[in-house]
């Protein structure tokens, strides 16, 4: 693994998913960790540096909003794109976004995932950098 390359973690229970999104941001050049479970990933982010967390709207063991705001909370950053199954109400996108949210997208559209990990990466790249 090339300690350059950009990191992402991955969360869904959707296995389909999962891999899709998996090997979608690997032919991006992004390292990928993968994992079913929240609480999991919440540990992973406590113990290791990620460029950008992809992330399901609904994991089943702990609410979207809860872990985004627990994380803002502990002063984890973390650029963060929200997975939606389908359209939701523009309040709740403005509300996932006031958490610090990069992006909610939907979650069958690799083009569109693809297209905010390249964002919040290149981003991230550039403020590390800077």
């Amino acid at each position: 693994m090339d300690i350059n390359r950009r990191k992402a973690l991955i969360v869904d229970t959707d296995e389909t998913v999962l891999i899709s999104v998996e090997h979608l941001l690997e032919e991006e050049g992004i390292d990928t960790t993968t994992t079913w479970d929240m609480r999991e990933a919440l540990a992973m982010l406590r113990s290791k540096r990620y460029d950008v967390l992809v992330l399901a709207e609904h994991p089943p063991e702990i609410s979207c909003r809860h872990i985004l705001r627990q994380l803002r909370e502990s002063g984890d950053r973390t650029p963060t794109i929200v997975m939606q199954s389908a359209p939701r109400h523009p309040f709740e996108t403005v509300y996932l976004q006031s958490l610090d949210t990069y992006a909610v997208v939907p979650k069958r559209d690799g083009n569109a995932i693809a297209s905010a990990v390249r964002h919040c990466t290149s981003q991230e790249r550039t403020a590390t950098a800077a």
